[in-house]
């Protein structure tokens, strides 16, 4: 009833003889019913993916929301299986487990009744153990004590912080992955994997997954569908699936273009994809990087083969300490070095890579300026609107001499790149 009315003294009909509308039946909070029109609730449709790509498109659908709401502790199920990713799952599990076992063995009956007595003393056991990363089990432990419902206190916090550095002191460097010289890679010939779970073809491999500046688990996932070849621009569109810095499952599509003038190049990204397409199985769901098997290579198969490599060009494997130089992410490292020695600007470099982060920066902070210069620099082009061209620098014009003794020229061409 408008207010003005109200306000002039008049007089309306009652609010209950007002006609209303009859609620439809399927509206009403009737759970039998609704579970009755709807026989089955498809099961978490994320649950135990591994392969990154995105659901199909769907609409939210009431009817399955309200029959869901009847099983309320398998929605809370649901819902705390897809807080961390598959790949992510198994080492929480396992850091877990580790803190229940050492807090029982010190005497605590509830592991994750934090106190900063405990925290003293199953850090101090890890430190004595030999644990780099006890600030993981920590972090592990606090987040099932803050989830209990129990508070984190001033004193839980000084006391976290201070396991923390005294368990950080002295370890030297870690396991970060180290980078290989990117031109070098191409003297590695070899068709058959170089160690077992290992791509075939590893050379052409390694400069394929450094040119995307690939995670082993991207590298591992890739399929024969990712990839679009424009025969005509010469140009590979790679459409890089989800991880679990992804948890959308959006996906990125990066783009390379022939780096080839006079001759070829022997790292021309895009005739050594055209090469790997041609070596591969045709079904779209083919891996890009099969092992001898024809599996997907893994994710350990990835890190020993740029070691594998590392040997045979005679790069060292160890950091004094004795901690492995090439791990998974070394594709990554050996693809951001080789672009930032090209004067690409950095910003361009963590856009391509997909860093959120300033974390890349580690990985070229001792890039030298004339170290493992490119043949040739990118063109880069964001999200397909703002544009951006690098001059390519007198010393990429240098003359790459290949291992069979012919030699290429970049003479001020531009790689192009396109981010989307």
């Amino acid at each position: 009833m408008p207010r003005f009315k109200r306000s002039l003294g008049y007089q309306g009909p009652p609010l209950e003889l007002v006609p209303r509308a009859k609620p439809k039946p399927a509206l009403l909070h009737e759970g039998f019913a609704i579970a009755s029109s709807v026989p089955s609730i498809p099961e978490d449709p994320s649950r135990g993916r591994t392969d990154g790509e995105a659901l199909p498109y769907r609409r939210g659908d009431a009817r399955l929301a309200m029959a869901a709401a009847l099983e309320p502790s398998v929605c809370r199920r649901v819902l705390a299986e897809g807080v961390l990713a598959e790949s992510t799952k198994g080492p929480v599990a396992s850091r877990l487990k580790l803190w229940a076992a050492l807090a029982n063995r010190c005497g605590y009956t509830d592991p994750f009744y934090l106190s900063p007595d405990s925290i003293f003393t199953i850090m101090g056991a890890l430190k004595r153990g030999g644990y780099r990363s006890a600030q993981l089990y920590l972090e592990a432990a606090q987040a099932q004590h803050i989830a209990s419902g129990l508070p984190w206190t001033a004193a839980l916090q000084q006391a976290r912080r201070a396991a923390i550095r005294s368990c950080g002191r002295y370890l030297g460097n870690p396991k970060q992955a180290g980078g290989l010289p990117l031109v070098r890679v191409a003297e590695c010939t070899s068709t058959v994997p170089l160690v077992s779970g290992g791509p075939k073809w590893p050379g052409r491999a390694v400069l394929l997954a450094s040119w995307w500046l690939l995670r082993e688990k991207e590298a591992a996932q890739a399929k024969r569908m990712h990839i679009r070849l424009d025969e005509h621009a010469k140009t590979i569109s790679w459409r890089l699936p989800s991880s679990k810095t992804d948890q959308a499952a959006l996906g990125a599509v990066r783009v390379h273009s022939c780096s080839c003038t006079i001759g070829r190049s022997p790292i021309c990204p895009y005739h050594l994809m055209v090469d790997q397409l041609q070596a591969i199985e045709a079904d779209p769901l083919a891996p890009i990087f099969p092992t001898g098997g024809g599996a997907s290579a893994t994710k350990i198969g990835w890190a020993d083969t740029f070691q594998a490599i590392a040997a045979e060009l005679g790069i060292p494997l160890h950091h004094p300490n004795g901690a492995r130089i090439f791990t998974g992410h070394s594709a990554r490292v050996t693809g951001a070095r080789h672009l930032a020695s090209t004067n690409v600007e950095l910003w361009r470099i963590q856009l391509f890579g997909r860093w959120g982060s300033s974390v890349f920066l580690h990985y070229i902070r001792t890039q030298r300026p004339d170290a493992d210069i490119s043949i040739g620099v990118l063109s880069i082009f964001i999200n397909s609107t703002s544009t951006g061209t690098i001059r390519v620098p007198a010393e990429a014009n240098r003359r790459y001499q290949t291992t069979s003794g012919t030699s290429t020229s970049r003479h001020g061409t531009r790689l192009r790149s396109s981010f989307r």
